[in-house]
This record gives C-alpha cells, sequence and structure tokens, in this order.
C-alpha cells in the first residue's frame, strides 16, 4: 500500500530519501486526503479532481460457457472456492463464460426469504481502478471505500458505516486480491444480516474463502 503526492521545487542531485515501512491502519473514507494504491485498486479522496495512476485492462480469453446447479458440479468450475455459510442457505446456481463471469465464475445463494450473496471469483482483468473513499446518496447517506487485510491478501471494502448517515439496506461487497493465483473475488451483499454497517459479517465470509477445505 503506498500513497505518491509527488515534489516541487528544485531537487539536489545528492538529495537523500528515506522510506519507512510497516503496518498501516484501514485507509480510506472521508477522512482520506490523498490518492493511495492498494493492491490492485487506487481509492482517491472524495471529489478528487487531480491525477491517479492509470488503469490497464490485462488481455485474455474469456471462459467457456457453463452452469453448475450444484455445489458438486460447481467445484470444476475455475478458480472455485467455497464458503463457509449459515446452513439454512441453500447454493442456487453457478456460471461461467457469462457477462457477469466472463474470466471465472459467479455464484448465487438463498433464503428462504430470497436472494442472500453473490460471490464472483475471476482471473485478475484490470489494475488500478480508480474507486471514490466516499460517496454521498441523494439523501446524504455515506458509503465508504476502505483498504483491508484480509487472509493476509490486499482486499477493499464498500459498506455505509454506523450512525446518522447510515444507509442500511446498502448492499455491501468485498474485494480480495489472491496475488498467488493472479485472481480477484468480489462478495456482495444481498441478505439483511449483511448489508449497512454489518462490514465484519461479509469479511468473515471473504476469509472462509482460504481456509480449509480449500486449497491455501
Amino acid at each position: 500500500t503506498y500513497a505518491f503526492t509527488g515534489c516541487s521545487g528544485a531537487i539536489s542531485s545528492t538529495a537523500t530519501a528515506s522510506l519507512q515501512s510497516g503496518p498501516l491502519p484501514d485507509l480510506g473514507g472521508p477522512s482520506l486526503t490523498a490518492p493511495i494504491r492498494h493492491g490492485l485498486w487506487q481509492i482517491v479522496p472524495e471529489g478528487w479532481t487531480g491525477a491517479t495512476e492509470e488503469s490497464f485492462i490485462l488481455p485474455g480469453d474469456v471462459e467457456t460457457f457453463r452452469r453448475a446447479e450444484t455445489i458438486g458440479h460447481a467445484h470444476h468450475l475455475p478458480r472455485w472456492r467455497t464458503p463457509d455459510l449459515p446452513s439454512d442457505w441453500v447454493f442456487w446456481q453457478a456460471t461461467t463464460g457469462t457477462d457477469s463471469s466472463p474470466f471465472g465464475y459467479a455464484a448465487h445463494w438463498g433464503t428462504g426469504r430470497g436472494s442472500a450473496l453473490s460471490i464472483y471469483g475471476e482471473r485478475v482483468s484490470g489494475v488500478a481502478y480508480r474507486n471514490e473513499a466516499a460517496v454521498r446518496g441523494t439523501g446524504g447517506e455515506l458509503v465508504v471505500a476502505e483498504t483491508r487485510m484480509i487472509a493476509g491478501r490486499p482486499a477493499m471494502v464498500y459498506y455505509s458505516p454506523a450512525g446518522p448517515l447510515n444507509a442500511r439496506f446498502y448492499g455491501n461487497v468485498v474485494f480480495v486480491h489472491d496475488r498467488e493465483t493472479n485472481s480477484q473475488y468480489k462478495l456482495y451483499a444481498r441478505t439483511a444480516s449483511l448489508r449497512g454497517s454489518n462490514i465484519d459479517a461479509l469479511i468473515a465470509i471473504a476469509e472462509s474463502l482460504f481456509e480449509p477445505p480449500n486449497e491455501p
């Protein structure tokens, strides 16, 4: 994770610079004052009009269309990982080679009351996409983008913090970059128990993607 804000004025040919490394707090939200790069993503301050890193698309062929109606079949889809979910959630289906999953898979779970969770696992298809650290709804509701480390991997989350500006029905999102397999996993909350300020519940599911019985 890094932030680069540039230099100004005359720079001596013998000038020195230092770099300090170490753990960082979760960065982002309304307090962010400079663009940051974290894993695949860059997060910029709210309303930022300055320079950012150029995003780029990586080449690669799309997957051949397949549909899996059972978990057993889904295990054979590219980049599949099995999440740890409540026992009463039902696997609906997973697909690959569609508009929503051109480079991997899209899997969906539901409850007796409707859709609960969608997980997308795909090869990395782009780098340094720009994300605003704070987004305001028409009624002033606040949604933030923040950095995280999940299962030792760089991650970015979207959620609505608790408080007077909370958007309690906002569908939280978690992105995780698995560098070893050049894959990105996106978890999208569709049920009320994962929405609004409850980002920790969605993060726990994301962590389970990298725990047994899944591969490291």
